[in-house]
Protein backbone atom coordinates (compact mmCIF):
# COMPACT_ATOMS: atom_id res chain seq x y z
CA UNK A 1 0.00 0.00 0.00
CA UNK A 2 1.60 3.32 -1.11
CA UNK A 3 1.39 6.55 0.89
CA UNK A 4 -1.41 8.05 -1.25
CA UNK A 5 -3.59 4.95 -0.95
CA UNK A 6 -2.87 4.73 2.78
CA UNK A 7 -3.90 8.35 3.26
CA UNK A 8 -7.22 7.79 1.50
CA UNK A 9 -7.83 4.61 3.49
CA UNK A 10 -7.13 6.28 6.83
CA UNK A 11 -9.62 9.01 6.00
CA UNK A 12 -12.46 6.45 6.08
CA UNK A 13 -11.46 4.65 9.29
CA UNK A 14 -12.35 5.09 12.93
CA UNK A 15 -9.64 5.89 15.48
CA UNK A 16 -9.49 2.28 16.69
CA UNK A 17 -9.21 1.02 13.12
CA UNK A 18 -6.37 3.46 12.44
CA UNK A 19 -4.54 2.21 15.54
CA UNK A 20 -5.01 -1.40 14.41
CA UNK A 21 -3.71 -0.53 10.95
CA UNK A 22 -0.63 1.22 12.33
CA UNK A 23 0.14 -1.66 14.67
CA UNK A 24 -0.19 -4.12 11.80
CA UNK A 25 2.25 -2.08 9.70
CA UNK A 26 4.77 -1.90 12.55
CA UNK A 27 4.38 -5.60 13.37
CA UNK A 28 5.26 -6.46 9.76
CA UNK A 29 8.23 -4.10 9.47
CA UNK A 30 10.86 -3.87 12.21
CA UNK A 31 12.75 -1.22 10.23
CA UNK A 32 9.69 1.05 10.08
CA UNK A 33 9.21 0.70 13.83
CA UNK A 34 12.89 1.47 14.52
CA UNK A 35 12.49 4.79 12.70
CA UNK A 36 9.93 5.80 15.34
CA UNK A 37 12.27 5.08 18.26
CA UNK A 38 14.09 7.73 20.26
CA UNK A 39 17.25 7.00 22.24
CA UNK A 40 19.32 8.80 24.82
CA UNK A 41 23.05 9.47 24.36
CA UNK A 42 24.73 10.71 27.57
CA UNK A 43 27.96 11.27 25.63
CA UNK A 44 26.30 13.95 23.49
CA UNK A 45 25.92 16.98 25.72
CA UNK A 46 24.28 19.14 23.03
CA UNK A 47 21.69 16.69 21.72
CA UNK A 48 21.36 13.68 24.05
CA UNK A 49 17.80 12.71 23.03
CA UNK A 50 17.47 11.75 19.37
CA UNK A 51 15.93 9.30 16.96
CA UNK A 52 17.77 6.04 16.36
CA UNK A 53 19.80 7.04 13.25
CA UNK A 54 18.59 4.19 11.05
CA UNK A 55 19.05 6.13 7.81
CA UNK A 56 22.53 7.38 8.72
CA UNK A 57 24.22 4.25 10.10
CA UNK A 58 24.08 1.26 7.70
CA UNK A 59 24.66 -1.51 10.22
CA UNK A 60 21.49 -0.66 12.18
CA UNK A 61 19.24 -2.14 9.50
CA UNK A 62 21.61 -5.13 9.15
CA UNK A 63 21.36 -6.01 12.84
CA UNK A 64 17.60 -5.48 12.91
CA UNK A 65 17.22 -7.83 9.95
CA UNK A 66 19.45 -10.40 11.65
CA UNK A 67 17.19 -10.30 14.72
CA UNK A 68 14.29 -11.40 12.52
CA UNK A 69 16.13 -13.98 10.39
CA UNK A 70 19.11 -15.43 12.31
CA UNK A 71 18.84 -17.97 15.18
CA UNK A 72 22.35 -17.34 16.55
CA UNK A 73 23.93 -13.89 16.38
CA UNK A 74 27.30 -12.75 17.74
CA UNK A 75 28.38 -9.11 17.61
CA UNK A 76 31.95 -8.09 18.42
CA UNK A 77 32.01 -4.35 18.75
CA UNK A 78 33.66 -1.11 19.72
CA UNK A 79 32.20 0.79 22.61
CA UNK A 80 29.61 3.53 21.99
CA UNK A 81 28.31 2.14 18.68
CA UNK A 82 24.66 1.73 19.81
CA UNK A 83 24.54 -2.05 19.43
CA UNK A 84 22.73 -2.51 22.75
CA UNK A 85 20.21 0.19 21.77
CA UNK A 86 19.62 -1.58 18.44
CA UNK A 87 18.80 -4.93 20.02
CA UNK A 88 16.70 -3.30 22.74
CA UNK A 89 14.73 -1.69 19.91
CA UNK A 90 14.24 -5.10 18.30
CA UNK A 91 13.14 -6.68 21.59
CA UNK A 92 10.71 -3.82 22.27
CA UNK A 93 9.21 -4.31 18.78
CA UNK A 94 8.94 -8.03 19.40
CA UNK A 95 6.98 -7.87 22.65
CA UNK A 96 4.76 -4.96 21.59
CA UNK A 97 3.42 -6.53 18.42
CA UNK A 98 3.86 -10.31 18.60
CA UNK A 99 1.97 -12.76 20.83
CA UNK A 100 3.46 -14.92 23.56
CA UNK A 101 7.05 -13.79 23.17
CA UNK A 102 9.32 -14.39 26.16
CA UNK A 103 12.67 -12.61 26.13
CA UNK A 104 15.59 -12.80 28.56
CA UNK A 105 18.09 -9.95 28.85
CA UNK A 106 21.20 -11.37 30.52
CA UNK A 107 23.96 -9.22 32.03
CA UNK A 108 26.77 -9.76 34.51
CA UNK A 109 24.70 -8.43 37.41
CA UNK A 110 21.03 -7.75 38.05
CA UNK A 111 21.91 -4.05 38.24
CA UNK A 112 23.27 -4.16 34.68
CA UNK A 113 20.10 -5.87 33.44
CA UNK A 114 18.03 -3.22 35.22
CA UNK A 115 19.87 -0.43 33.38
CA UNK A 116 19.10 -2.07 30.04
CA UNK A 117 15.42 -2.35 30.94
CA UNK A 118 15.46 1.33 31.94
CA UNK A 119 16.81 2.19 28.50
CA UNK A 120 13.94 0.27 26.94
CA UNK A 121 11.44 2.08 29.16
CA UNK A 122 12.86 5.41 27.98
CA UNK A 123 12.34 4.36 24.34
CA UNK A 124 8.85 3.10 25.05
CA UNK A 125 7.77 6.31 26.76
CA UNK A 126 8.79 8.37 23.71
CA UNK A 127 6.44 6.41 21.44
CA UNK A 128 3.03 8.02 20.71
CA UNK A 129 0.50 7.09 23.38
CA UNK A 130 -2.25 6.86 20.77
CA UNK A 131 -1.02 3.62 19.17
CA UNK A 132 1.51 1.97 21.51
CA UNK A 133 0.30 -1.17 23.35
CA UNK A 134 0.51 -0.82 27.12
CA UNK A 135 3.66 -2.12 28.83
CA UNK A 136 4.14 -2.53 32.57
CA UNK A 137 7.66 -2.11 33.98
CA UNK A 138 8.72 -3.56 37.33
CA UNK A 139 12.22 -3.68 38.84
CA UNK A 140 11.95 -5.83 41.98
CA UNK A 141 12.92 -8.49 42.75
CA UNK A 142 14.09 -8.80 39.11
CA UNK A 143 13.55 -6.35 36.24
CA UNK A 144 10.45 -7.38 34.33
CA UNK A 145 8.36 -6.00 31.46
CA UNK A 146 4.92 -7.35 30.54
CA UNK A 147 2.53 -6.59 27.69
CA UNK A 148 -1.04 -7.60 28.54
CA UNK A 149 -2.29 -7.25 24.95
CA UNK A 150 0.25 -9.64 23.43
CA UNK A 151 0.88 -11.74 26.56
CA UNK A 152 4.61 -11.18 25.94
CA UNK A 153 7.24 -10.65 28.60
CA UNK A 154 10.85 -9.53 29.14
CA UNK A 155 12.97 -10.60 32.12
CA UNK A 156 16.26 -9.04 33.23
CA UNK A 157 18.47 -11.87 34.50
CA UNK A 158 22.00 -11.98 35.99
CA UNK A 159 24.64 -14.25 34.46
CA UNK A 160 24.31 -18.01 34.84
CA UNK A 161 20.86 -17.78 36.43
CA UNK A 162 18.98 -21.03 36.80
CA UNK A 163 15.91 -19.26 35.47
CA UNK A 164 17.40 -19.62 31.98
CA UNK A 165 17.38 -23.37 32.43
CA UNK A 166 13.92 -23.66 33.97
CA UNK A 167 12.07 -21.30 31.59
CA UNK A 168 11.59 -21.50 27.83
CA UNK A 169 12.49 -18.28 26.05
CA UNK A 170 11.88 -17.05 22.53
CA UNK A 171 15.01 -14.85 22.63
CA UNK A 172 18.03 -14.62 24.91
CA UNK A 173 20.06 -11.42 24.62
CA UNK A 174 23.38 -11.68 26.47
CA UNK A 175 25.05 -8.28 26.84
CA UNK A 176 28.85 -8.01 27.27
CA UNK A 177 29.10 -11.80 27.38
CA UNK A 178 32.93 -11.77 27.32
CA UNK A 179 32.95 -10.05 30.72
CA UNK A 180 30.49 -12.38 32.44
CA UNK A 181 32.05 -14.71 35.00
CA UNK A 182 29.59 -17.54 34.39
CA UNK A 183 29.63 -17.59 30.60
CA UNK A 184 29.60 -21.36 30.39
CA UNK A 185 26.58 -21.58 32.73
CA UNK A 186 24.73 -18.95 30.70
CA UNK A 187 25.45 -20.81 27.45
CA UNK A 188 24.53 -24.22 28.87
CA UNK A 189 21.32 -22.89 30.38
CA UNK A 190 20.45 -21.31 27.02
CA UNK A 191 20.55 -24.61 25.13
CA UNK A 192 16.82 -25.40 25.58
CA UNK A 193 15.97 -22.08 23.93
CA UNK A 194 18.36 -22.66 21.03
CA UNK A 195 17.36 -26.28 20.54
CA UNK A 196 13.71 -25.27 20.60
CA UNK A 197 14.13 -22.85 17.71
CA UNK A 198 14.67 -19.68 19.74
CA UNK A 199 17.23 -16.94 19.17
CA UNK A 200 20.50 -16.42 21.09
CA UNK A 201 22.26 -13.07 20.74
CA UNK A 202 25.75 -12.54 22.19
CA UNK A 203 27.15 -8.99 22.20
CA UNK A 204 30.46 -7.84 23.65
CA UNK A 205 33.61 -5.86 23.33
CA UNK A 206 36.66 -8.18 23.39
CA UNK A 207 38.12 -9.52 26.62
CA UNK A 208 40.95 -11.78 25.50
CA UNK A 209 40.76 -15.22 23.90
CA UNK A 210 40.26 -17.38 26.98
CA UNK A 211 36.52 -17.09 27.28
CA UNK A 212 33.36 -18.51 25.78
CA UNK A 213 32.55 -15.40 23.74
CA UNK A 214 35.75 -15.77 21.71
CA UNK A 215 35.22 -19.52 21.31
CA UNK A 216 31.71 -18.91 19.97
CA UNK A 217 33.09 -16.21 17.67
CA UNK A 218 35.59 -18.65 16.19
CA UNK A 219 33.30 -21.69 16.21
CA UNK A 220 31.47 -20.99 12.96
CA UNK A 221 27.89 -21.67 14.08
CA UNK A 222 27.01 -18.02 14.72
CA UNK A 223 26.25 -15.23 12.30
CA UNK A 224 29.10 -12.91 13.28
CA UNK A 225 28.98 -9.11 12.93
CA UNK A 226 32.00 -6.89 13.54
CA UNK A 227 30.87 -3.36 14.38
CA UNK A 228 33.83 -0.97 14.47
CA UNK A 229 33.30 2.68 15.31
CA UNK A 230 34.63 3.67 11.87
CA UNK A 231 31.48 2.08 10.37
CA UNK A 232 29.41 4.81 12.04
CA UNK A 233 29.65 8.08 10.10
CA UNK A 234 28.54 9.96 13.22
CA UNK A 235 31.79 9.02 14.99
CA UNK A 236 33.92 11.95 13.88
CA UNK A 237 37.55 12.76 14.60
CA UNK A 238 36.35 15.03 17.40
CA UNK A 239 34.39 12.13 18.91
CA UNK A 240 37.38 9.82 18.67
CA UNK A 241 39.67 12.36 20.32
CA UNK A 242 37.25 12.75 23.22
CA UNK A 243 36.53 9.00 23.55
CA UNK A 244 40.23 8.06 23.57
CA UNK A 245 41.27 10.82 25.95
CA UNK A 246 43.01 9.47 29.04
CA UNK A 247 43.06 5.85 27.83
CA UNK A 248 46.18 3.73 27.39
CA UNK A 249 46.88 2.16 24.01
CA UNK A 250 45.92 -1.30 25.34
CA UNK A 251 42.58 0.07 26.55
CA UNK A 252 41.88 1.72 23.21
CA UNK A 253 42.82 -1.46 21.35
CA UNK A 254 40.50 -3.60 23.45
CA UNK A 255 37.51 -1.32 23.88
CA UNK A 256 37.48 0.47 20.51
CA UNK A 257 39.70 -1.44 18.05
CA UNK A 258 38.14 -4.89 18.74
CA UNK A 259 41.54 -6.36 19.63
CA UNK A 260 41.17 -9.61 21.60
CA UNK A 261 44.90 -9.67 22.27
CA UNK A 262 45.29 -6.12 23.55
CA UNK A 263 46.37 -7.37 26.97
CA UNK A 264 48.83 -9.91 25.52
CA UNK A 265 52.29 -9.23 26.95
CA UNK A 266 55.53 -9.82 25.03
CA UNK A 267 54.08 -9.05 21.60
CA UNK A 268 56.52 -9.53 18.74
CA UNK A 269 55.13 -6.50 16.86
CA UNK A 270 53.85 -4.01 19.48
CA UNK A 271 54.20 -1.26 16.86
CA UNK A 272 51.21 -2.57 14.91
CA UNK A 273 48.01 -0.54 15.24
CA UNK A 274 44.70 -1.34 13.59
CA UNK A 275 43.98 2.40 13.32
CA UNK A 276 47.21 3.06 11.44
CA UNK A 277 47.88 -0.09 9.45
CA UNK A 278 44.49 -1.58 8.59
CA UNK A 279 42.83 -0.04 5.54
CA UNK A 280 40.64 -1.27 2.70
CA UNK A 281 42.97 -2.03 -0.20
CA UNK A 282 42.54 -2.67 -3.93
CA UNK A 283 45.08 -4.38 -6.13
CA UNK A 284 46.84 -2.47 -8.91
CA UNK A 285 47.35 -4.46 -12.12
CA UNK A 286 50.35 -2.29 -13.07
CA UNK A 287 52.48 -3.90 -10.36
CA UNK A 288 53.58 -7.49 -9.63
CA UNK A 289 51.55 -9.63 -7.26
CA UNK A 290 53.68 -11.28 -4.58
CA UNK A 291 52.37 -14.69 -3.56
CA UNK A 292 54.01 -16.09 -0.44
CA UNK A 293 53.58 -19.72 0.63
CA UNK A 294 54.16 -21.44 3.96
CA UNK A 295 54.10 -25.26 4.06
CA UNK A 296 53.13 -25.68 7.71
CA UNK A 297 52.27 -29.21 8.79
CA UNK A 298 48.50 -29.57 8.38
CA UNK A 299 48.39 -25.80 8.00
CA UNK A 300 49.48 -24.56 4.55
CA UNK A 301 49.16 -20.80 4.29
CA UNK A 302 49.38 -18.19 1.55
CA UNK A 303 49.27 -14.41 1.40
CA UNK A 304 48.97 -12.03 -1.55
CA UNK A 305 50.59 -8.62 -1.50
CA UNK A 306 51.89 -5.80 -3.67
CA UNK A 307 54.41 -3.03 -3.29
CA UNK A 308 53.70 0.41 -4.70
CA UNK A 309 53.61 4.06 -3.59
CA UNK A 310 56.13 3.24 -0.89
CA UNK A 311 53.99 0.66 0.94
CA UNK A 312 53.87 -3.11 1.18
CA UNK A 313 50.14 -3.88 0.88
CA UNK A 314 48.87 -7.20 2.23
CA UNK A 315 45.74 -7.73 0.16
CA UNK A 316 44.46 -11.24 0.88
CA UNK A 317 45.45 -14.38 2.75
CA UNK A 318 44.21 -17.89 3.38
CA UNK A 319 45.02 -20.51 6.01
CA UNK A 320 44.34 -24.14 5.13
CA UNK A 321 43.45 -26.96 7.47
CA UNK A 322 44.46 -30.63 7.06
CA UNK A 323 44.71 -30.40 3.30
CA UNK A 324 47.52 -31.84 1.09
CA UNK A 325 49.74 -29.15 -0.34
CA UNK A 326 48.92 -30.03 -3.96
CA UNK A 327 45.18 -29.63 -3.34
CA UNK A 328 45.79 -26.41 -1.45
CA UNK A 329 47.84 -24.93 -4.30
CA UNK A 330 45.22 -25.93 -6.89
CA UNK A 331 42.49 -24.25 -4.83
CA UNK A 332 44.53 -21.09 -4.33
CA UNK A 333 45.29 -20.79 -8.05
CA UNK A 334 41.55 -20.79 -8.73
CA UNK A 335 40.99 -18.32 -5.91
CA UNK A 336 43.72 -16.02 -7.21
CA UNK A 337 42.03 -15.82 -10.59
CA UNK A 338 38.88 -14.66 -8.86
CA UNK A 339 40.56 -12.13 -6.60
CA UNK A 340 43.14 -10.73 -9.04
CA UNK A 341 41.72 -11.32 -12.52
CA UNK A 342 43.73 -8.57 -14.25
CA UNK A 343 47.18 -9.27 -12.80
CA UNK A 344 49.74 -10.43 -15.37
CA UNK A 345 52.96 -10.56 -13.33
CA UNK A 346 53.19 -12.92 -10.37
CA UNK A 347 56.21 -13.64 -8.17
CA UNK A 348 56.12 -16.59 -5.73
CA UNK A 349 58.08 -16.86 -2.47
CA UNK A 350 58.31 -19.69 0.05
CA UNK A 351 60.16 -21.05 3.06
CA UNK A 352 63.50 -22.73 2.40
CA UNK A 353 62.26 -25.61 4.58
CA UNK A 354 60.36 -26.71 1.49
CA UNK A 355 63.63 -28.12 0.12
CA UNK A 356 63.42 -31.10 2.47
CA UNK A 357 62.48 -34.28 0.62
CA UNK A 358 59.49 -36.41 1.61
CA UNK A 359 60.61 -39.81 2.92
CA UNK A 360 57.92 -41.63 0.92
CA UNK A 361 57.98 -39.82 -2.41
CA UNK A 362 61.55 -38.58 -2.44
CA UNK A 363 60.31 -35.21 -3.73
CA UNK A 364 60.52 -31.88 -1.97
CA UNK A 365 57.50 -29.70 -1.33
CA UNK A 366 59.06 -27.07 -3.57
CA UNK A 367 59.24 -29.56 -6.43
CA UNK A 368 55.59 -30.54 -5.94
CA UNK A 369 54.43 -26.93 -5.92
CA UNK A 370 56.63 -25.92 -8.85
CA UNK A 371 55.04 -28.68 -10.94
CA UNK A 372 51.63 -27.12 -10.27
CA UNK A 373 52.83 -23.58 -10.92
CA UNK A 374 54.69 -24.47 -14.13
CA UNK A 375 51.66 -24.30 -16.47
CA UNK A 376 51.17 -20.73 -15.26
CA UNK A 377 54.82 -19.81 -15.99
CA UNK A 378 55.70 -19.43 -12.33
CA UNK A 379 58.04 -21.01 -9.83
CA UNK A 380 59.02 -20.59 -6.19
CA UNK A 381 61.83 -18.43 -4.89
CA UNK A 382 63.40 -18.86 -1.50
CA UNK A 383 66.43 -17.76 0.48
CA UNK A 384 68.08 -18.87 3.64
CA UNK A 385 67.28 -16.69 6.64
CA UNK A 386 70.48 -16.17 8.58
CA UNK A 387 68.81 -14.54 11.54
CA UNK A 388 65.09 -14.60 12.32
CA UNK A 389 65.44 -11.51 14.48
CA UNK A 390 66.52 -9.52 11.42
CA UNK A 391 63.37 -10.54 9.55
CA UNK A 392 61.22 -9.54 12.50
CA UNK A 393 63.07 -6.24 12.82
CA UNK A 394 62.30 -5.59 9.16
CA UNK A 395 58.57 -6.00 9.73
CA UNK A 396 58.67 -3.80 12.82
CA UNK A 397 60.61 -1.13 10.93
CA UNK A 398 57.97 -1.09 8.21
CA UNK A 399 55.27 -0.58 10.81
CA UNK A 400 56.96 2.52 12.23
CA UNK A 401 57.90 4.14 8.90
CA UNK A 402 55.95 6.53 6.71
CA UNK A 403 56.62 6.78 2.97
CA UNK A 404 54.74 9.35 0.86
CA UNK A 405 52.44 9.96 3.80
CA UNK A 406 51.42 6.30 4.17
CA UNK A 407 52.62 3.61 6.56
CA UNK A 408 55.22 1.40 4.89
CA UNK A 409 53.00 -1.60 5.68
CA UNK A 410 49.23 -1.74 5.13
CA UNK A 411 46.87 -4.65 5.74
CA UNK A 412 43.40 -5.12 4.27
CA UNK A 413 40.78 -5.81 6.99
CA UNK A 414 39.87 -9.15 5.38
CA UNK A 415 43.14 -10.59 6.77
CA UNK A 416 41.75 -11.12 10.25
CA UNK A 417 44.30 -13.74 11.38
CA UNK A 418 47.27 -11.69 10.17
CA UNK A 419 45.90 -8.66 12.01
CA UNK A 420 45.30 -10.69 15.18
CA UNK A 421 48.80 -12.14 14.86
CA UNK A 422 50.37 -8.70 14.68
CA UNK A 423 48.17 -7.52 17.57
CA UNK A 424 49.56 -10.17 19.91
CA UNK A 425 48.81 -13.65 18.57
CA UNK A 426 52.44 -13.70 17.45
CA UNK A 427 54.31 -13.32 20.75
CA UNK A 428 57.14 -14.47 22.99
CA UNK A 429 55.91 -17.22 25.27
CA UNK A 430 56.95 -18.34 28.76
CA UNK A 431 60.05 -17.69 30.80
CA UNK A 432 62.29 -18.69 27.88
CA UNK A 433 60.63 -16.03 25.68
CA UNK A 434 60.16 -18.54 22.91
CA UNK A 435 58.69 -17.22 19.66
CA UNK A 436 55.12 -18.48 19.62
CA UNK A 437 51.89 -18.16 17.69
CA UNK A 438 49.57 -20.14 19.94
CA UNK A 439 45.91 -19.18 20.00
CA UNK A 440 42.36 -20.34 19.46
CA UNK A 441 41.75 -21.57 15.93
CA UNK A 442 38.63 -21.24 13.80
CA UNK A 443 37.06 -24.11 15.75
CA UNK A 444 37.57 -22.43 19.12
CA UNK A 445 40.35 -24.90 20.02
CA UNK A 446 43.80 -24.08 21.36
CA UNK A 447 46.38 -24.54 18.59
CA UNK A 448 50.14 -24.37 19.05
CA UNK A 449 51.20 -22.29 16.03
CA UNK A 450 47.90 -20.97 14.78
CA UNK A 451 49.12 -17.41 14.09
CA UNK A 452 52.63 -18.33 12.98
CA UNK A 453 51.97 -19.63 9.47
CA UNK A 454 50.35 -16.53 7.96
CA UNK A 455 52.77 -14.16 9.72
CA UNK A 456 55.62 -16.22 8.20
CA UNK A 457 54.22 -15.65 4.70
CA UNK A 458 54.46 -11.91 5.34
CA UNK A 459 57.97 -12.35 6.65
CA UNK A 460 59.09 -14.17 3.47
CA UNK A 461 57.85 -11.28 1.33
CA UNK A 462 59.66 -8.72 3.47
CA UNK A 463 62.90 -10.73 3.35
CA UNK A 464 62.81 -11.01 -0.43
CA UNK A 465 61.76 -7.58 -1.61
CA UNK A 466 63.70 -5.54 0.95
CA UNK A 467 66.91 -7.55 0.80
CA UNK A 468 68.81 -9.84 3.19
CA UNK A 469 70.19 -7.10 5.46
CA UNK A 470 68.57 -4.44 7.55
CA UNK A 471 67.31 -1.79 5.23
CA UNK A 472 66.21 1.78 4.73
CA UNK A 473 62.50 1.62 3.89
CA UNK A 474 62.71 4.95 2.09
CA UNK A 475 64.59 3.38 -0.81
CA UNK A 476 62.90 1.21 -3.39
CA UNK A 477 62.79 -2.47 -2.47
CA UNK A 478 64.82 -4.97 -4.44
CA UNK A 479 63.11 -5.75 -7.75
CA UNK A 480 62.68 -9.44 -8.66
CA UNK A 481 65.35 -10.65 -11.11
CA UNK A 482 64.39 -10.60 -14.77
CA UNK A 483 65.27 -14.28 -15.18
CA UNK A 484 63.94 -16.82 -12.75
CA UNK A 485 66.07 -19.60 -11.31
CA UNK A 486 64.43 -22.62 -12.91
CA UNK A 487 64.29 -22.32 -16.70
CA UNK A 488 62.49 -25.62 -17.06
CA UNK A 489 59.25 -24.27 -15.67
CA UNK A 490 59.07 -20.52 -16.22
CA UNK A 491 59.56 -17.73 -18.66
CA UNK A 492 61.14 -14.41 -17.81
CA UNK A 493 58.97 -11.72 -16.30
CA UNK A 494 59.49 -9.69 -19.48
CA UNK A 495 58.08 -12.58 -21.53
CA UNK A 496 55.07 -12.84 -19.23
CA UNK A 497 54.33 -9.16 -19.70
CA UNK A 498 54.68 -9.40 -23.47
CA UNK A 499 52.43 -12.43 -23.63
CA UNK A 500 49.91 -10.83 -21.30
CA UNK A 501 49.41 -14.19 -19.61
CA UNK A 502 47.22 -14.63 -16.63
CA UNK A 503 47.74 -17.23 -13.97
Amino acid sequence: MNEQTLSKTIGTLTDSEIVALLRKKFADDIHLFARQCITEDPHDQENPVKHLPVDLVPYIDELLEAYVTEPKILVEKSRQVMVSWIFLTAILWDVLFHPSRRVAIVSKKTEDARKLIERMQFMYEQLPVEWRPKLDFAYHPLPKVTCGETHSQILGIPQGAEQLRSDTFSVIFSDELAFQDDQEKTWTASKPTIDGGGTFIAVSTPNGENNLFYQLRKGGSFKVFTIHYSMNPLKTDAWRKQAFSGLKKEQIDQEYEINYLASQSDKVTPEFSAVVHVRSLEYNNQFPLYVSWDFGYNRPAVSFSQYYDGSLRILKSYLGYKIPIDQFVDQMIVQMNQWFSEITTVVDFCDIAGKQANDQTGKTTIQVVNRLLAPHHRNLRYKKTKNLDISISMMRKLMTSLVKGYPAMLVDPSNKDIIAGFQGGYHYHGEQKKLCGCGLNEFGEKEKNYYTHLIDTVRYVVEHIYGPVFYNVHRQPVEPPRKVQDKRFTRSIRDQLNLGRKF
